[in-house]
């Protein structure tokens, strides 16, 4: 996961370049691979990558296009290859930035429906001075903004907006409400004067407005294909599952994956398994990470862990979640901005240094924050991850 970020000053005073560049040292950890910037006027963007893809390493963002729009892609194009097909540009193209553009140059926001994957983008119109973020259909990817009279900032790390110098926030009751419940809406957060973009939403802002729509909607009335027999929806959904794992597990670096021992975390490493003995160059090798609690009577995961590892023919990495209930009280040197992001961090970060250190092929960055995703960004495979839209609204299906 890539982190991006950049600021627009409305009343066009230029923008602090020094204040650019202590964005992009804050954010290093999250985008350890280069730092790059889009300085025009009263506009900066700042993109820190983390490569995971033979192709993430050939992009240079930001991107402009022919037609001068500015282009920060964090994602995972799924359908490159018909996207150039419905451009008609050539196959020598493999900026995934490069596509999503011209595909918003062709047929405005609403045709990021057309990308299949994971993203948050942000793109900057310097003809019409408009301003666009979108995020993918299941809000994989985060972006936030905060809006103010003067400017905008938006990144992809809540944290470098919350922390804003001067800046006072007002807690939202309804995130906190979502939170208590179950879990918040995607465009909340705990602070009402920053939101996030939503689900398969683009958010458009000038110096005037902000307007925000979907550029895709469930509709089930729309698919194509309706199976006639329980028997066909089984082969539907493991084509599927297959093709959702395998776009996942597509990496030049080792993948972890996380493993409970039950249904949906045995199924995607099982199946990761064969597909990587069906196409080994999908990514040099696949380990797991189990977490257990063996003072709970069934907290104990490796009991049923143990029968995939068996299958896979070695053990997988153990973390004793008992030893997490640690808190680290936040200081100035440690934050989290959103709930439930300190307890055992300290311990995590110890565990995962020491599968590092153990394995030293897999590419583990990065330090502890409000989750695994965010603290440790390596490769993982999840079933939050393998059951996104794109499994179930591939161009075949939608």
């Amino acid at each position: 996961m890539s982190v991006l970020g950049g600021i627009w000053n409305f009343d066009g005073r230029p923008v602090d370049r020094e204040w650019l560049a202590k964005l992009s040292m804050e954010m290093a950890r999250h985008g350890p691979d280069g730092e790059y910037f889009y300085i025009d006027g009263p506009i900066g963007i700042v993109y820190r990558p983390f490569h995971t893809t033979g192709e993430s390493r050939l992009e240079q963002q930001p991107w402009i296009s022919p037609k001068g729009n500015v282009i920060v892609w964090d994602g995972r194009l799924d359908n490159a290859d018909d996207i150039r097909l419905s451009l008609d540009v050539s196959t020598t193209l493999r900026s995934e930035a490069a596509l999503a553009v011209l595909i918003f140059e062709r047929w405005g926001a609403s045709g990021l429906e057309r990308l299949r994957g994971d993203f948050a983008l942000s793109i900057w119109q310097p003809r019409e001075q408009k301003l666009l973020l979108a995020r993918d259909c299941f809000a994989v990817r985060p972006l936030f903004y905060h809006l103010t009279k003067d400017h905008v900032f938006w990144c992809s790390d809540l944290t470098r907006l919350v922390l804003q110098r001067g800046a006072k926030w007002t807690l939202d009751d309804s995130y906190i409400a979502g939170y208590l419940v179950s879990s918040p809406e995607a465009h909340e957060t705990p602070y009402r004067e920053i939101r996030g973009v939503g689900p398969a939403c683009w958010v458009e802002i000038t110096a005037e407005r902000v307007r925000t729509n979907h550029f895709w909607r469930l509709d089930p009335s729309k698919r194509k294909d309706h199976c006639v027999t329980d028997t066909d929806y089984e082969e539907m959904f493991r084509r599927l599952f297959r093709q959702s794992v395998r776009r996942r597990l597509r990496s030049d670096e080792c993948v972890l994956a996380q493993l409970s021992g039950g249904m949906d975390s045995s199924s995607i490493v099982c199946v990761a398994d064969d597909l990587l003995n069906e196409e080994p160059g999908l990514a040099p090798r696949l380990d797991t990470i189990t977490h257990y609690d063996a003072s709970e009577p069934t907290g104990d995961e490796r009991d049923w862990a143990k029968y995939v590892e068996a299958r896979r023919g070695r053990a997988g990495h153990h973390l004793n979640t008992a030893e997490l209930a640690s808190y680290r009280a936040p200081g100035p040197d440690y934050f989290v901005p959103i709930p439930g992001g300190t307890k055992g961090v300290l311990r995590m970060q110890q565990e995962y240094n020491r599968i590092a250190a153990a394995a030293p092929e897999f590419c583990f960055r990065g330090s502890a924050a409000t989750s695994l995703r965010a603290a440790f960004p390596i490769r993982f495979l999840s079933w939050r991850t393998c059951s996104s839209w794109d499994a179930g609204c591939d161009s075949s299906t939608r």
